[in-house]
């Protein structure tokens, strides 16, 4: 897709240097799919929820609590 967008020539050339990537093309690429897993992970935290698990392995495995 072809697309024309004003980005900020500094942020461009930083995000460049701390990926190490050459065009702009590769870098938007990156970012894009960085932004999709981001909002996977966030999708995927949703759906299980914060409270997925609550209480001590090793009381269910039946052995001492651990200290420290």
């Amino acid at each position: 897709m072809k697309t024309s967008v004003e980005l900020d020539k500094s942020k461009v050339e930083k995000a460049k240097k701390l990926t190490n990537t050459g065009t702009l093309r590769e870098l938007l690429d990156n970012a894009l799919d960085a932004l999709i897993a981001q909002a996977r992970r966030k999708a995927m935290h949703d759906l299980l929820g914060t409270d997925f698990f609550e209480g001590s392995l090793d009381k269910m495995r039946g052995r001492n609590e651990r200290v420290g």
